[in-house]
């Protein structure tokens, strides 16, 4: 079992590698900003130039086979000489080719200097066919073959996605494959002085041949129009996606840097355990389940948790989106209990002062709080009545209890209020024997 484990393993590793070695030399958006022209342009310029290497490797074997199979003397040694000369020129090709990608780390003029290495790489791509073309449509078997070759050029400049690039090609190889067909694959002037039965089968064949490489012309260009429709939306919805991502950070830190500039008091860590061991009772006595009781002990707890919040300005939140969003969304309910704990130190000191009104408590109350925050609500509040604060002094279990009978029912829902009532000595009893 550990073995069979092993190999499969080893297939996934080899198969990641694969992968990665042709994203590598193939991958058309492998490491780069798909919103940059330059970027985009020049990754595909090496994506072509690694397939044009690969083509003169191929056309290479190619001239070599040719070579080893002529029993033509004079043929043979010619053959041998192209053999010779295209290994080397592969790699002149290559080389030149990369030099005029990559020279120069000046952004000034870039977009031109890739320009120019796609339309030499074009240039070169037809040059290449059509001299092998010219060297084997005499050698049978491979007449048709070659004559591929001129299909497969043109498939590779589509792979720029570029539709006036495609279409310029198309116009120059059209051109050179009616040449080709009138004065290479036939020899037309001795073939149209003799007329005949000959001169109709040549027109109608050069006619469909013709015909077919307009219609894969055609069928490559919708191909490329929908390629380049899809990279532009792309790039659109990524600089959308950049800029919601831009102000989404603005926002967050702004969110962040008030949450933390929120006064000490209200992040008091063994008032938040007090709050926290009431809140669960309360919890309890009103229905809460396991899960519930989970999240409002949580809750209860989270503003103790900024240090998770901080560094939202260093390089590597400001790289990483999800981080920045976790850190956000932590913030956001940080903000909620801290709003949380300043409405019960609104309410207590507007008792206290004595100018707790019907109005004030409207205005307090605007918000519907959800019945987990009532209840941290309600146990901070009973909390805050007890004990010391700086406008006020603390206060007996039965005081309190008279004061939220007569004035802090407003601020809870009737069923909440009425079980807090009911258990009122508990909720002493906590508060009393907390440590």
């Amino acid at each position: 079992m550990n073995k069979q484990k092993r190999e499969n393993k080893k297939k996934i590793d080899v198969v990641k590698w694969g992968k990665s070695l042709f994203s590598r030399f193939f991958g058309f958006e492998e490491g780069i900003d798909i919103t940059n022209d330059v970027e985009v342009l020049k990754r595909r310029n090496i994506v072509i130039k690694n397939i044009i290497l690969l083509s003169n490797i191929f056309y290479f074997f190619l001239m070599l086979i040719v070579s080893i199979v002529s029993t033509n003397r004079n043929d043979q040694i010619f053959n041998w000489v192209v053999t010779a000369a295209t290994f080397p020129l592969t790699f002149v090709i290559n080389y030149f080719l990369s030099t005029l990608i990559h020279k120069g780390k000046s952004e000034e003029g870039e977009l031109a200097k890739q320009q120019i290495a796609m339309y030499f790489a074009s240039v070169y791509l037809f040059i290449s066919a059509t001299l092998f073309y010219l060297k084997v449509h005499n050698v049978v078997g491979l007449e048709t073959f070659a004559y591929l070759l001129f299909f497969y050029v043109i498939t590779v400049i589509s792979l720029y996605q570029a539709k006036r690039a495609l279409l310029n090609g198309s116009l120059i190889l059209f051109s050179i494959l009616t040449i080709v067909h009138f004065f290479v694959t036939y020899n037309s002037p001795q073939i149209i002085n003799n007329g005949g039965e000959q001169m109709k089968l040549m027109l109608v064949d050069i006619g469909l041949r013709s015909i077919i490489f307009i219609i894969y012309v055609v069928v490559l260009y919708a191909i490329v129009s929908i390629g380049e429709y899809m990279h532009h939306e792309r790039v659109f919805e990524l600089q959308k996606r950049r800029l919601v991502e831009t102000d989404f950070h603005s926002f967050s830190t702004d969110l962040i840097n008030s949450v933390l500039a929120s006064p000490k008091s209200l992040f008091n860590q063994r008032k938040a355990y007090q709050v926290h061991d009431i809140s669960i009772f309360l919890g309890q006595v009103s229905g809460y389940n396991d899960k519930e009781l989970e999240e409002l002990k949580e809750f209860s707890l989270v503003h103790l948790r900024t240090d998770e919040i901080k560094d939202s300005e260093s390089d590597e939140i400001k790289g990483d989106f999800n981080i920045l969003k976790q850190k956000s969304e932590l913030a956001a309910i940080i903000s909620r209990r801290i709003q949380l704990a300043q409405k019960v130190e609104d309410i207590a000191r507007a008792q206290t002062e004595g100018i707790l009104s019907d109005q004030m408590a409207k205005d307090l109350n605007r918000l519907d709080e959800p019945l987990e925050s009532q209840i941290i609500l309600l146990a901070d509040l009973y909390i805050t009545m007890r004990a010391v604060e700086t406008y006020k002094r603390p206060l007996n279990h039965a005081i309190v209890m008279k004061i939220f009978e007569e004035e802090f029912d407003i601020f809870f829902s009737r069923n909440l209020f009425q079980r807090f009532m009911a258990y009122h000595n508990d909720f002493a009893k906590i508060y009393n024997n907390f440590n």
